[in-house]
């Protein structure tokens, strides 16, 4: 395996998720709480190419719904923090390829739009286009054409774009996956563990923590007024339920694309229709706060994290200009919905915390550093004369099971590095423990490659990578502002 890695060691596999982006159908999730700049359309820009507010709405709720489907529960701030940035960075991936598509001179006709929908069973009736379905589609995704089609222009060069990479696989590119996937090697192995303790004295804490202030910052404060209009302050008819449910039908589909009848959402559409009402309430008193005519709350000095203010009122604040009115902030919370408008009037920058302050946080980092240094040496001294360890029967890199003293996941890493490794011996470095190896014995089990499946798995994973590898180029090449 490892001779054979060596012939080919230009050619380094990796996973690369590829976005597909599907505009129609993923419905809006209340997106929209952020102030991530004064500009009122987008978001970013790279190159010339900007992330319109809009995309970001449309790709979040696409990605929102993926997460809910596969998830048992709602899903958590922390959650939805991280779908936020990977919609970002799957859009500014996009706007990336689009820039370098058009500077290469590839377009999209306008024929070419209508082709794809034409064919789209989203928009037919009977196995025909059928326009008034189109509009009403898009009305309920909460979409105007101009938008739709101009996103749909974007996925199509970037899909010529990615055509023009999808570059078919060689034999000797699939040896050398099939060296890692479907070897064997019999191993010698040693685990390395630090001691349990490491002594350190005040001095060494004090110079870790001179050196290295940045590492122990405090959180900013902020002082914010604000007023809320609950939604459970908000009475509503069952007209109004009803029209709420007739306009938003986008929100109540099933995976099919049916719509949910209103007497199994009525819970769901009466809340939304509550929403919709305080919605309205906070407008109006945020035109009451700009004439004076109403006292607003405050809250002073209060960190991102706190008890006194939603988390997504917070984030609004740390990305506001100082003494603007909020545009009207959705918290949905279970018992506690609202929106809020708020008004940033001061924001304290992060400063470094006092030594005493962040003590137990730099003893965890010098021990940190003490057991990656321990390791290190001790794992290269014992490798020099390494002749006794234990020896696995022939392993190949899913066998796990098979290591005796390490875990499913730490025998996965360990696996993983050696089968990847163009030498023979080597140390592999863990969090808490470095382990020792040397290759013994390989072969290489039967020839499989004439497998079609795991080809195509291969040529996705090589096209992935001539992507990645693109991206990487474009990101030094336009310039990517964030708003």
């Amino acid at each position: 395996m490892i001779a054979t890695l060596q012939r080919h060691n230009n050619f380094l596999v990796a996973v690369l998720a590829v976005t597909v982006f599907a505009f129609v159908g993923a419905g809006f999730v209340g997106w929209g709480s952020y102030n991530y700049s004064s500009s009122a359309s987008a978001i970013a820009k790279v190159g010339d190419e900007e992330v319109s507010r809009a995309a970001f709405s449309q790709e979040y709720a696409r990605i929102y719904s993926l997460y809910s489907q596969f998830s048992e529960q709602a899903l958590d701030e922390k959650q939805e923090r991280e779908i936020e940035q990977i919609t970002l960075a799957s859009l500014v991936e996009e706007a990336l390829l689009v820039s370098y598509a058009r500077d290469l001179g590839l377009r999209v006709s306008a024929e070419e739009i209508s082709a794809v929908i034409l064919r789209d069973p989203t928009f037919q009736n009977n196995g025909v286009f059928d326009k008034n379905l189109y509009k009403s589609a898009l009305i309920n995704s909460r979409q105007d054409i101009k938008t739709f089609e101009a996103r749909l222009e974007k996925m199509l060069l970037v899909q010529k774009l990615e055509n023009a990479i999808d570059l078919p696989l060689t034999n000797s590119e699939l040896e050398a996956v099939l060296a890692t996937r479907e070897g064997q090697d019999k191993i010698m192995f040693k685990v390395i563990n630090p001691p349990t303790k490491f002594n350190f004295t005040n001095e060494e804490l004090k110079t870790q923590y001179e050196n290295n202030k940045n590492l122990y910052m405090g959180e900013a404060s902020f002082d914010v007024l604000y007023v809320s209009a609950a939604a459970s302050d908000q009475n509503v008819t069952d007209e109004e339920i009803t029209k709420y449910y007739e306009n938003n039908v986008g929100e109540f589909l099933e995976k099919n694309g049916e719509v949910k009848p209103l007497e199994s959402v009525k819970d769901a559409a009466l809340q939304g229709a509550k929403m919709a009402k305080a919605r309205r309430e906070a407008l109006i008193l945020k035109n009451a706060w700009g004439k004076d005519e109403i006292t607003p709350k405050e809250a002073k000095n209060i960190e991102l994290n706190n008890k006194i203010l939603p988390y997504e009122v917070m984030q609004a604040a740390e990305n506001a200009k100082l003494n603007e009115l909020s545009d009207p902030i959705a918290v949905n919370e279970a018992k506690n919905s609202a929106y809020f408008i708020m008004k940033l009037t001061a924001k304290k920058e992060p400063e470094p915390l006092s030594f005493e302050s962040a003590k137990a946080l730099v003893e965890k980092d010098v021990a940190f550093l003490k057991t990656k240094s321990y390791l290190k040496t001790e794992s290269e001294s014992q490798l020099k004369n390494f002749k006794n360890g234990e020896i696995t029967p022939f392993v190949s890199r899913g066998d796990t099971d098979k290591l005796k003293g390490l875990d499913d996941a730490r025998a996965g890493l360990f696996l993983n590095k050696v089968f990847t490794s163009k030498s023979a011996e080597g140390v592999v470095e863990l969090e808490d423990k470095a382990i020792i190896y040397r290759v013994l014995e390989q072969k290489l089990l039967d020839d499989k490659l004439e497998n079609a499946g795991l080809n195509d798995n291969i040529a996705r994973l090589k096209t992935a990578q001539i992507r990645r590898g693109l991206l990487e180029s474009l990101k030094t090449r336009y310039q990517i502002l964030v708003y």
